[in-house]
């Protein structure tokens, strides 16, 4: 991983300037997104089951009748 980490910044470091800045404003835009997915991520590996229920309860209340489905035609 170190490795590989340092063999990115070589190739940004010999980026031009404005190809740096371009490549800095596009991860900083989309490093919090990647953060949030992988914590996301964990926290279904360690509580799968919880989600699982989760999952399982609203499914029944759509079957019941007692939430709609969302319908993104409608917002």
């Amino acid at each position: 991983m170190v490795k590989q980490a340092a063999e990115i910044i070589g190739k940004i470091e010999s980026l031009p300037e404005p190809d740096r800045e371009a490549l800095a404003r596009f991860l900083r835009d989309h490093f919090a997104e990647v953060l949030d997915e992988a914590r996301w991520q964990q926290l279904y590996e360690t509580s799968p089951d919880a989600l699982d229920a989760l999952v399982a309860e609203v499914d029944e209340a759509i079957a019941k009748g007692q939430i709609a489905e969302l319908d993104p035609d409608e917002l």
